[in-house]
């Protein structure tokens, strides 16, 4: 995320995501998902909170997620299964 760099560090991603706002709109789009996997108390509302964040990178129209989409659309069950804590198995850093 953006508030782990450096001064420099943030002046430089800017100045490339003025090159490339797809770039940037895909970078957002990634910290969103690490923040669900981060922050969200529940299996249930990170469901949900994926779901929504499906929904803006389908409208968002980057195909870079394209394979992790499918790879959610066809494979939730699995991903879903979740592990102590709530952490899902297709997720887990073990």
């Amino acid at each position: 995320m953006a508030a782990d760099l450096t001064p420099e560090e943030q002046a430089c991603l800017a100045r490339l995501f003025t090159y490339s706002p797809e770039l940037e709109a895909a970078h957002l789009l990634r910290d969103e998902l690490t923040a669900i996997f981060e922050h969200v108390p529940s299996p249930p509302q990170a469901q949900e909170r994926i779901r929504a964040w499906q929904e803006r990178v389908r409208h968002s129209g980057l195909s870079c997620f394209d394979d992790f989409l499918n790879t959610l659309d066809h494979g939730w069950n699995e991903s879903s299964t979740t592990l102590s804590g709530g952490t899902p198995a297709a997720f887990s850093k073990d």
